[in-house]
């Protein structure tokens, strides 16, 4: 194994959030994730249709050598992206809803203790997420280029670059995560990891 890289057992209670460069920046600073509701009011404008509504943050899992259906939050959401990779906090793990889609939608935008979600592996955590619960960056899956919900990265460094720069304007020291792979990366040698992938 080259210096930077090693073998990682995949822990399979990890949870999942994704984040983008854009915002990787603003959610160090603030030392977490937070729920829209408890956003600064310039950033609660983004919002949409989702399962966690505005005062739980929304986390996928992940379950190696399961088929990834249509209706998998970390198929749509993670596989291709970059996360957060969570480790022990509480998280309520939703009701999947394939029917009465309106009526839930409304339940799941409630700060109520029973949550639900189209999606059959999604978890919720009401309020904030503290950075110390966050073990690495889970980078996007190297076979993925596309999630059926966001497009995934297809330039051959998949965004690497400009994700490393938004990190250490503030002194972002988290590792990277392969989850797909079993790899865990240091931040110094992630540009090398990812740019020597091979694609057959």
């Amino acid at each position: 194994m080259s210096c930077g890289v090693r073998n990682i057992e995949i822990n399979p209670e990890f949870l999942y959030h994704r984040v983008t460069a854009d915002k990787i920046d603003r959610i160090i600073l603030a030392g977490g994730i937070y729920a829209r509701r408890y956003l600064k009011s310039e950033i609660k404008k983004e919002r949409g249709t989702s399962w966690n509504g505005d005062y739980y943050i929304s986390l996928a899992k992940y379950q190696k050598g399961v088929d990834l259906s249509y209706d998998s939050c970390y198929r749509n959401f993670i596989q291709g992206q970059y996360a957060f990779v969570i480790q022990d906090i509480d998280a309520i793990p939703t009701r999947h809803v394939d029917s009465y889609f309106q009526l839930y939608q409304k339940l799941a935008n409630l700060p109520i203790k029973r949550r639900y979600s189209h999606y059959i592996d999604e978890y919720q955590v009401k309020g904030k997420i503290s950075l110390s619960h966050v073990v690495g960056i889970k980078i996007p899956s190297k076979n993925l280029v596309y999630s059926y919900l966001c497009p995934s990265y297809i330039d051959s460094n998949r965004g690497i670059d400009y994700f490393l720069e938004k990190m250490e304007s503030v002194g972002g020291k988290f590792p990277f995560i392969d989850v797909e792979e079993e790899k865990i990366i240091e931040k110094e040698n992630i540009k090398e990891y990812i740019k020597g992938w091979s694609y057959e």
